[in-house]
């Protein structure tokens, strides 16, 4: 925590998804929300994600839902079971009333349904307490 709150300091985003276009198109998008100057790490699957988690714990995950062998409910369900309390937020093309409730149930931050834009990303964020980049 900087001693000056006017000086922001860089958060560590997660992004978890099993493709490497989705998870850059996710990365593009929450730069174009307004957060900028952040540290942005890259999973691949479910168990890379759990590591990283348990372990580094970064400030933030963006997870999809559907991901083998172990999908985005079960990342967040086994990292609350292990004292996890990052904060996490969920996208998937996936946006059934039932997945959305056993998203927020787990103690998901947000919930956003593909496609989504820079906007509903940001609104997202700042709903889970984060403030985009101020922009100069």
């Amino acid at each position: 925590m900087s001693a000056d709150p006017s000086v922001e300091v860089p958060l560590r985003l997660l992004i978890v998804d099993d493709s490497a276009a989705a998870r850059a198109t996710m990365r593009r998008a929450i730069e174009l929300s307004g957060f900028t100057g952040h540290t942005f790490i890259e999973a691949s699957n479910g168990p890379e994600a759990l590591k990283i988690i348990l372990q580094t714990p970064p400030d933030f995950v963006l997870c999809d839902w559907y991901m083998s062998p172990l999908n985005g409910l079960r990342v967040l369900q086994t990292a609350r079971a292990q004292g996890s309390r990052v904060r996490f937020g969920f996208v998937s093309s996936d946006t059934s009333t039932e997945t959305k409730s056993a998203a927020m149930t787990a103690g998901a931050d947000f919930f956003l349904g593909k496609p989504y834009s820079p906007q509903d990303l940001r609104d997202a964020f700042e709903k889970a307490g984060f403030e985009a980049t101020p922009v100069a």
